[in-house]
């Protein structure tokens, strides 16, 4: 990003908010052309992150919080957001060290490596709530576009006593009355598992659908997308003037993709460009 870097993705923020749901990612590759330096979508996606990691510190901690970093350097604000993201405690303490000039970007740079140590591979407990946590906006966000409903606040962490399967979000709507439960895939550091457990996820999701009038999988990773959309939808053939053709029925299922990666190789790529 250049120099002001926080109005930058305030600004793309804004645009893409005008912009149809399924057409969303095309258009960050085009805007992150013209306000950022790189060439693709990750850079602005991690500026947005990390605008929003900031307007959550100013808005629920302590001001002090906030202003340790309201002036720090984009690598920095994002890399302290994913420390937020598995350690909120730690990940505060070092912001408040990197504000009083106590801890040098590179010391920043090794202390994260070695924290992200301690979580490596892990989906639940301390790591899956901490994601849980900092996610949920962005799901409200992207479950808004999708269904065109205001939502009010959700429950956290349901236990569906069907099931036994444990909602991340569930949102109730009262007009028309509806309920919709939201699954966060993983979340996984090796994003190989996102391909390897998806057939698990959209059943699990198939299996909600016979309790909840729509279900939606969150997915961090964007690269299995079609995968997962192409095993939820259910397609039934009819005879037509072409042939054979599909048509989505019943249960419904949706498959979200949500821009907030947790410990994504981005990061390594942010460290990388830290100032000395």
């Amino acid at each position: 990003m250049r120099k002001n870097w926080q109005e930058e993705a305030r600004t793309a923020r804004e645009q893409l908010k005008l912009v149809p749901h399924g057409d969303r990612e095309r258009q960050m590759v085009s805007m992150a052309k013209l306000v950022s330096e790189q060439t693709g979508p990750s850079g602005l996606r991690r500026a947005i992150a990390a605008l929003e990691f900031l307007e959550h510190l100013k808005s629920a901690r302590p001001l002090e919080y906030y202003d340790a970093l309201r002036n720090a350097p984009l690598a920095v604000v994002a890399v302290i957001g994913k420390w937020y993201a598995f350690d909120q405690n730690k990940a505060l303490v070092v912001a408040l060290d990197y504000g009083k000039h106590k801890l040098a970007a590179k010391s920043l740079a090794h202390q994260m490596s070695s924290a992200r140590l301690g979580f490596s591979g892990k989906t639940g407990g301390v790591f899956d709530r901490a994601y849980s946590s900092t996610a949920d906006s962005y799901i409200a966000d992207k479950l808004q576009d999708l269904i065109k409903k205001q939502l009010g606040p959700a429950e956290r962490s349901v236990k569906d006593k069907q099931t036994g399967t444990v909602i991340d979000f569930l949102f109730t709507l009262s007009e028309p009355s509806e309920r919709i439960a939201v699954l966060i895939i993983g979340p996984y550091t090796n994003k190989n598992l996102y391909v390897h457990r998806c057939a698990d996820w959209v059943t699990r999701g198939f299996g909600l659908c016979w309790f909840y009038d729509r279900v939606v999988l969150a997915l961090p990773d964007f690269d299995p997308m079609d995968e997962y959309v192409r095993r939820a939808t259910i397609a039934s053939a009819q005879e037509g003037s072409g042939g054979i053709r599909s048509m989505t029925t019943k249960p419904l299922l949706d498959v979200l993709f949500i821009d907030r990666p947790p410990l994504a190789d981005e990061d390594d790529e942010a460290l990388a460009k830290l100032a000395p």
